[in-house]
């Protein structure tokens, strides 16, 4: 008899799998559930613990379903990062620092932000926005300029990272200088002054230029730490 049950089981066990994952909503799994519960009821008289047991069964197997739909889901919206990414970002930190700074270091003066910086990118996404702090008799002298000195400190960094990427197609554009890579990711570095107030000044070299203040750490932080909540 106990053998009986037990083949019995691994039958139920067996149909609940194959049904449950051929349900396209929650209403179909929802009524398979009182399907299979009803037919066993009425084919099993005097046994009717046996449905909830089937309905705890048939949620665990959807809850199952959906935690590996979800995982999958999830693993495919991640960055797929083979270290390209970061030693692009260390390339053009690391000429930057030679050429302004003085020094090789490949991690000093420059910050990941955008949605990469605040760990929102997703795979495929195609602009990487990174800051890189400038020393301050940088602004000076191009704040002096008679005509547009944004534009003109936007070509000098230009010029700089090009002694690295000297192939690439590099642009200054606007705020940004863009360096574009065959794989369809754009570095967008984004020259900046740090303020006393730790937020930074950068150029905009539309219009006949212009310097404009951006603050984006708290921004970063808040999302850090927020994240960090949930788990």
């Amino acid at each position: 008899m106990e053998q009986r049950e037990g083949v019995k089981g691994a039958h139920w066990k067996g149909l609940l799998r194959k049904k449950v994952s051929s349900c396209k909503s929650e209403m179909e799994t929802l009524l398979l559930v009182d399907m299979i519960t009803s037919r066993v009821t009425r084919s099993t008289p005097g046994r009717t613990v046996r449905a909830p047991f089937l309905r705890i069964v048939v949620a665990l197997e959807t809850l199952m379903g959906l935690a590996d739909w979800f995982s999958t889901f999830c693993a495919d919206l991640q960055v797929q990062d083979d270290g390209t990414i970061s030693s692009r970002y260390k390339a053009i930190t690391r000429r930057l620092n030679i050429d302004f700074w003085a020094t090789t270091s490949d991690t000093a003066h420059s910050l990941y932000v955008g949605s990469y910086g605040r760990n929102t990118a997703i795979r495929g996404f195609s602009d990487l926005d990174m800051i890189f702090e400038l020393p301050s008799s940088l602004y000076t002298q191009h704040n002096a300029y008679v005509g547009n000195g944004q534009s003109a400190l936007l070509q000098k960094v230009k010029t700089s990272i090009e002694t690295t990427y000297s192939t690439t197609n590099i642009k200054a554009d606007g705020q940004v200088i863009q360096v574009p890579f065959t794989d369809g990711i754009t570095f967008e570095v984004v020259p900046v002054f740090l303020n006393t107030a730790n937020t930074y000044t950068h150029p905009d070299a539309n219009g006949g230029g212009s310097w404009k203040t951006t603050n984006p750490r708290p921004e970063l932080e808040a999302i850090r730490t927020r994240a960090c909540s949930h788990y």
